[in-house]
């Protein structure tokens, strides 16, 4: 038998591994076709004059123990980096500006995060969240973070902080995504306020 993969990318190059065994044991051949000049999908290192820069998902969080044990199962461990420690800028406003530390993904409970990277209107709408009438949540439901984002903070928190975040692991932006899918622990906490019976609002959250 022969297995056809369609896309060289993440997922077809991961559904190929894990074949791998199945077609052994089967004597089957597992083939992976790809339309580009190149494999890995979104995933591409790109040269720069200051060397080579990842693009698209360029990163994974160490403590996700099971990408570690699956990298080191690949023959990758040595070949693991840990970032610099310098901080990440996003170009907004015409130059480039330090992205906001604290909060969940760019999401604040307050202006004072990204008070450099919006507009003072959207700096009061921040503030004032808490006072805004509450979310209408249900335990366990999802929907769109940058939905939900705009309607609490307004359209620069999300254009300007919570996509360029989220953008750099997901290739798309914030409106497309699920809340519970991307950030689970805000929805976890949004859950949590709903369940004691709190007033839900995102800076609370």
């Amino acid at each position: 038998m022969r297995i056809a993969i369609v896309g060289a990318g993440l997922a077809g190059l991961t559904a190929a591994y894990e074949l791998r065994e199945v077609a052994a044991a089967e004597d089957s051949q597992v083939d992976v076709f790809e339309a580009s000049d190149r494999i890995g999908g979104k995933l591409f290192t790109v040269p720069f004059n200051d060397g080579p820069v990842d693009l698209g998902a360029e990163a994974f969080l160490a403590r996700r123990e099971d990408a570690v044990e699956f990298f080191t199962e690949l023959g990758l461990a040595e070949s693991l980096v840990e970032p610099s420690g310098k901080s990440s800028l996003v170009y907004s406003g015409g130059e480039l500006q330090n992205l906001p530390r604290g909060g969940v993904m760019g999401i604040p409970s307050t202006s004072a995060p990204i008070a450099h990277l919006v507009s003072e209107d959207t700096a009061r709408k921040i503030n004032a969240e808490a006072d805004a009438a509450a979310i209408n949540w249900t335990v366990g439901e999802d929907r769109s973070i940058g939905k939900l984002v705009r309607e609490r903070y307004g359209d620069e928190v999300v254009d300007r902080v919570v996509s360029s975040l989220l953008g750099g692991v997901y290739s798309c932006l914030a409106d497309d995504l699920g809340i519970r899918a991307t950030v689970p622990q805000l929805a976890e906490a949004l859950d949590a306020l709903t369940e004691a019976g709190e007033k839900v609002t995102l800076s609370g959250a």
